[in-house]
């Protein structure tokens, strides 16, 4: 496979890690800003809306823009969002910094599938897809440990260090290997909730 693919997979690991580590962090989380285990695990879930409301309206802003540069912003965020969580001293102040991370997030990976799909040859797009996307599985099973075992040895913030540290390096292999792609995208917010209107989607 075309290494152009790896940062981008590279990206999607550190992606997957900071989103599901926090399921195992959440005692020392709670110890530390003194609130309950069901609060702290409701940086999860703020995560996750996030990234799925942000997702089609950062699309629709970002639609002129080229792949590489949205992949470079995207990331950008998500790093700048993960540093802050470490930095962060309050729970309200932790909330708001998952909201940056995961919109960095929603922006990068759809764009990293995108990008795989167009700059591989369609004989070999299932490949090129099933590696870049395969970053969110294989964190689940190397990344989330990694971040938990850290997480409990060190302090939970340590963890998202490794996470923004993990991001940093999908930045630099973006920067370094990944080239211009310009893909038609529409900017028109309604077409993103589009499949919304199939029944199918909702079940």
């Amino acid at each position: 496979m075309s290494s152009r693919l790896y940062p981008m997979a590279a990206g999607n690991f550190a992606i997957g890690t900071g989103m599901f580590v926090t399921a195992g962090l959440l005692p020392p989380i709670s110890t530390d800003l003194g609130v309950s285990r069901s609060a702290a695990g409701q940086l999860m879930t703020v995560f996750a809306l996030a990234y799925a409301l942000l997702s089609p309206v950062l699309a629709a802003l970002t639609a002129r823009m080229s792949r590489r540069t949205v992949l470079l912003v995207a990331m950008g965020v998500f790093v700048a969002g993960n540093t802050l969580t470490a930095l962060a001293p309050t729970y309200a102040l932790v909330m708001l910094t998952r909201v940056v991370a995961a919109a960095g997030a929603a922006m990068f990976t759809p764009t990293s599938s995108a990008v795989a799909n167009a700059l591989t040859e369609p004989e070999r797009r299932g490949r090129a897809l099933a590696l870049v996307m395969g970053g969110l599985s294989v964190s689940s099973a190397i990344g989330v440990p990694l971040g938990t075992w850290l997480g409990e040895a060190a302090g939970w913030r340590a963890t998202l260090w490794l996470v923004a540290g993990l991001g940093l390096v999908g930045l630099v292999g973006v920067a370094a290997l990944v080239p211009e792609v310009r893909i038609p995208v529409s900017g028109r917010l309604r077409e993103r909730f589009e499949p919304l209107r199939d029944r199918g989607c909702w079940r």
